[in-house]
C-alpha cells in the first residue's frame, strides 16, 4: 500500500509547469508522457526530494503511481504506461514532491492536472491556435492567417457543436493535424521577416517554434531554419517536420483508413 504523505509546509506547483499527455491506440495499454518544470523551486536542491506523478479517476479510490527519473531536466518527455482505463474523461493527476526519507514530508504540489491528447493541437493547441465557427462552404475545416496575430483555425457552422467528437476521430486526427502543421510551417517560413540572430519578427511563428522544442520527435529540427534559403529546402525541412510529427505521435494515416473503410464495408 503507498505510503501517505505528510502535507505540512508544501510548496505549490503551477499547472503550467506541468505536462501530461495521452495516447491511447486500440487493444494496447493506455500511454501517458510527462513534461514538467520543476527545477526553479526550492525543493530542487534538495538531495533527497524524488518526483511522483499520481494518476487517478474520480472519487473510485483508484491510483497508479511513477517515480520520474528526470524531474530537473526541463520538460524532459517521460513516458508510462497506465493500466486500463474505462473513463478517460475522469482521468486526472497529482504531482508530488516528497522526501525519499523520513516520514515522506510533501515538499510541493499540483493537484487535479488535466490530460491532453495529442488532438488537442487543433482543440486549443496550447494557445497557438484560434479557433472560431465559420461558414466555411463544404469544407469542415481551414486554416486563416490574419494580418496580425496567430493562426485561426475554423470550423464550419454545421458541425462547430461536433468539433470534439471529430477530432478524437483517428481517420480525422491522421489526415488533419499533419495538414494543419504542414500549413502553418510553410506560412510561417514564408511570409516571417528575420533577424540577424535567426528570430521571426511574427511573434506567432515564434510561439510555433517553442512548441516544436517541447515536442519529443522534433527536437533538433530548428537547427536547420537558418539554411532554409529557397522554396525548395524549406518544403522539404517541412515534409521531414510532419512526417516526424506524425511518427512521434503515431499517426499512421494509412492503416487507420483502412480500418476505417474495412469497417464501412462491413
Amino acid at each position: 500500500m503507498p505510503r501517505p504523505f505528510n502535507y505540512t509546509g508544501r510548496e505549490l506547483i503551477s499547472r503550467s509547469d506541468v505536462l501530461v499527455r495521452l495516447n491511447q491506440q486500440d487493444n494496447r495499454p493506455a500511454q501517458i508522457e510527462v513534461s514538467v518544470d520543476v527545477a526553479k523551486y526550492r525543493f530542487s536542491r534538495l538531495a533527497n526530494a524524488e518526483v511522483i506523478l499520481e494518476a487517478y479517476i474520480g472519487s473510485t479510490g483508484e491510483r497508479q503511481r511513477f517515480k520520474l527519473n528526470e524531474p530537473w531536466v526541463r520538460m524532459a518527455a517521460e513516458k508510462f504506461t497506465l493500466g486500463e482505463i474505462r473513463e478517460a474523461e475522469q482521468l486526472r493527476f497529482n504531482l508530488k514532491v516528497v522526501e525519499n526519507d523520513g516520514d515522506g514530508r510533501l515538499l510541493g504540489a499540483c493537484r487535479q492536472i488535466r490530460w491532453v491528447g495529442f488532438e488537442d493541437l487543433i482543440e486549443n493547441a496550447d494557445g497557438l491556435l484560434e479557433v472560431e465557427p465559420r461558414d466555411i462552404g463544404e469544407l469542415l475545416w481551414k486554416i486563416e492567417f490574419p494580418l496580425e496575430g496567430k493562426p485561426v483555425l475554423l470550423w464550419s457552422k454545421e458541425f462547430w457543436g461536433r468539433r470534439n467528437e471529430l477530432v478524437r476521430n483517428a481517420v480525422f486526427r491522421s489526415s488533419a493535424l499533419p495538414e494543419i502543421l504542414r500549413q502553418i510551417l510553410m506560412k510561417g517560413l514564408t511570409d516571417s521577416n528575420w533577424s540577424d540572430d535567426g528570430v521571426s519578427h511574427d511573434a506567432w511563428f515564434d510561439d510555433w517554434k517553442n512548441w516544436m522544442n517541447t515536442q519529443r520527435g522534433l527536437r533538433g529540427l530548428l537547427d536547420a531554419v537558418d539554411d532554409l534559403d529557397d522554396a525548395e529546402t524549406r518544403e522539404r525541412w517541412v515534409d521531414e517536420v510532419v512526417e516526424r510529427f506524425a511518427a512521434s505521435t503515431r499517426l499512421r494515416l494509412g492503416r487507420r483508413l483502412a480500418e476505417f473503410l474495412s469497417k464501412e464495408s462491413g
